[in-house]
């Protein structure tokens, strides 16, 4: 009676795009032990960051041997690059790096850096990554509109008052998981970016400086500016408020000659972050795994946290 029980993943993100489109293809290639069906539990109620985001995939910076997490992200970085870099919503773009900080670190870090990297029209993305694990998964993938609002032993109690028994159950809800009490050592935090329409070109470029992005999305000719956070905000979670000060002076520091009439809009999302950023996904419960502490880097490390569960 238990293989026929179906398995469960919650969340409408990266992540839970990530996950179907892996169970998908690893269905599609017979590297699953059991085609079950799958339950898709979007919530309309808990938000999503991947859409609140830049969406930025870029090894630069990172090296091997040096800590977990840039292990880690440089997996998935090339995950990334080797399935989704001909995507819709996906572009190459050229990336430079200015001077920033301690020049002497700044140097041995970016001296060899990669001068390309990849942005991302989220919906877009999401949209085809979607397409396609719905034309794999056919009548197996049963979507539903509700909310998880409590785990129990081999079940899930829905906020419709709906209980579904499952095989295997995976929760991708970002910073919705600290509602559930499912993490540890993680923290909640808010998330903003700037966007204005331009068009500067058919070419999609990157300028960083320090932790702030300056991005041209020829794609959908969107200029954008991140991170607009406020380290020492005391606002909680989640915030708002949106910091047009900020937007400015980070837009002259790099000292661009962009257009002067641009409608610039700020956009805040919530994060999780998990302690030292590191990432966490694996069990936390019987047959209950859990994927969260993406951070800033969902578009990646979501792929490699699915490669490495359905493994």
């Amino acid at each position: 009676m238990t293989d026929k029980l179906s398995d469960i993943v919650i969340g409408q993100g990266v992540a839970a795009h990530a996950f179907l489109w892996t169970y998908a293809e690893k269905l599609k290639q017979g590297h699953l032990d059991q085609a079950r069906s799958i339950i898709w539990i979007k919530s309309p109620i808990i938000p999503t960051c991947s859409l609140t985001s830049t969406s930025l995939v870029s090894s630069a910076g990172l090296q091997h041997g040096v800590s977990q997490l840039g292990d880690h992200l440089l997996g998935a970085y090339e995950i990334f690059k080797q399935h989704f870099q001909n995507f819709k919503g996906v572009s190459v773009a050229s990336q430079k790096h200015l001077p920033h900080g301690d020049l002497e670190n700044f140097k041995k870090r970016y001296s060899d850096a990669p001068e390309s990297c990849f942005v991302i029209a989220s919906h877009l993305f999401l949209s085809s990554l979607e397409d396609q694990f719905k034309k794999i998964l056919g009548h197996r993938l049963m979507i539903k509109s509700d909310t998880l609002v409590e785990t129990k032993q081999q079940e899930i109690v829905l906020q419709s008052g709906e209980t579904l028994a499952y095989h295997q159950c995976f929760l991708t809800l970002g910073a919705g998981n600290v509602l559930l009490g499912k993490t540890e050592r993680t923290k909640a935090v808010t998330g903003q970016y700037g966007h204005a329409k331009a068009d500067l070109g058919s070419s999609s470029w990157v300028i960083s400086k320090g932790p702030h992005n300056l991005i041209y999305r020829a794609i959908d000719q969107t200029l954008l500016v991140g991170s607009l956070d406020d380290k020492d905000d005391q606002l909680g979670w989640p915030s708002v408020a949106p910091r047009p000060t900020q937007l400015k002076a980070i837009l002259e520091s790099f000292e661009m000659d962009l257009p002067k009439d641009l409608a610039w809009k700020v956009e805040a999302g919530v994060r999780h972050k998990g302690q030292k950023r590191q990432p966490f996904w694996g069990s936390v419960g019987r047959n209950l795994y859990s994927v969260h502490g993406l951070y800033k880097n969902g578009y990646s490390l979501a792929f490699l946290a699915a490669q490495e569960l359905l493994d």
